[in-house]
């Protein structure tokens, strides 16, 4: 009985189990806790607190929050959320922060705060601290390679423009001079009686060499788009009216079907109207008869413009697809294959995109999509 009785005294009470389980939560949990009552004292500090905020926790509890914290100005950000909590009366703000300790280290912290009420009596501000420096660290760090891999990026690009620019210069000179001669044998040749096919094929190659030096000139040269709001109507009717004049020179007529909505985009109209003139004329090039038919849709649905433009030409074979849009690709024979590279580039820099889709109409249908801007408030 006596072994019972001593037992039972041994036994915690309920309330005192709740407390040991309270006590080693607060102990164990690697996230800082501080408990501070309506009097600017700190009256609970467990051992992360301790660690994170580098006061030993005989300084730390029983002592004042302004006392220890607020006379480093450097601690500003830190301190005023505990202002804002008590003035706001705030349950879960949250905040980053930078702390300077003691010692001097600067951690980056996480904090969260909340204002305690005790019936109608305030009780005080609880405040959860997270010591993110190490992610704040690595997060920097990977934002620095980050803009020094664009900065390489950058640099390669002026790098290859520059090549191209002087690859074409290297280039222009020469063609000219074997076209020249190339007539010049030509005129020769007729002269003396000579029949040859020769000087008319070297006249064609050097052509064809002359459009590709044009149009690594003209893709190496685009400059940096200046967008504004702009119709995207608008940009589609001059593209039309660009495209109808270049037909015409190649004794061609295009038959236009446009359904274009009402539709705003942030561009450069200058370069967007040439990147649309380059998808359009890319229809009549290969369209095998006089009459061309192209049809422009124009829409848009969460936050993007999409533009389809199909026409009723041989279409793309399937093994040409994956090609369409690289520089120098071709399947015409005097064609140099920059069209749609060039226009690629110029959509992409707006934020864009450009790919083919399968034809409903047995041709070919180019999808191009363009960030709508946010509605003006």
């Amino acid at each position: 009985m006596e072994r019972n009785d001593r037992a039972r005294e041994d036994t915690p009470a309920p309330g005192d189990i709740r407390d040991l389980i309270s006590q080693n939560v607060l102990e164990s949990i690697p996230i800082g806790l501080l408990l501070v009552d309506r009097t600017g004292s700190i009256t609970v500090a467990n051992p992360a607190a301790v660690a994170i905020l580098g006061f030993p926790a005989s300084e730390l509890e029983g002592k004042g929050f302004g006392q220890l914290f607020f006379e480093n100005d450097a601690n500003r950000l830190f301190n005023q959320i505990i202002v804002d909590i008590i003035h706001n009366e705030v349950v879960g703000l949250r905040r980053e922060a930078p702390y300077v300790t003691p010692a001097g280290e600067t951690l980056h912290l996480s904090l969260v705060g909340s204002f305690l009420r005790y019936m109608s009596e305030i009780a005080g501000v609880v405040l959860i601290i997270q010591d993110n420096t190490g992610l704040f660290a690595a997060q920097r760090r990977e934002n620095e390679l980050l803009r020094e891999k664009n900065r390489i990026q950058e640099d390669k690009i002026r790098a290859l423009d520059t090549l191209a620019r002087s690859v074409a210069h290297q280039i222009r000179n020469p063609t000219l001079a074997i076209g020249g001669f190339a007539a010049r044998l030509d005129t020769l040749l007729r002269k003396h009686g000579i029949e040859s096919d020769y000087p008319g094929i070297i006249l064609e190659e050097a052509a064809r060499l002359e459009g590709i030096v044009k149009a690594v000139n003209k893709m190496s040269r685009i400059p940096s788009i200046v967008p504004e709001p702009t119709r995207l109507g608008d940009i589609l009717d001059a593209a039309r009216g660009k495209t109808d004049a270049r037909a015409a020179g190649s004794a061609k007529k295009v038959r236009w079907d446009m359904e274009i909505a009402d539709v705003q985009v942030l561009a450069d109209p200058e370069l967007l109207t040439m990147a649309f003139e380059e998808i359009f004329s890319n229809s009549v090039d290969f369209s095998p008869s006089p009459g061309v038919d192209i049809a422009v849709k124009a829409s848009t649905a969460e936050g993007w413009a999409q533009i389809l433009v199909e026409d009723l030409g041989p279409g793309v074979a399937d093994e040409h697809r994956p090609y369409v849009f690289d520089p120098f690709f071709s399947t015409r024979p005097d064609g140099s294959g920059m069209g749609l590279a060039l226009a690629r580039e110029v959509i992409v820099e707006h934020g864009g995109n450009i790919a083919l889709r399968e034809s409903t109409v047995g041709g070919t249908t180019v999808a191009v999509t363009l960030p709508v801007p946010p509605p003006s408030r």
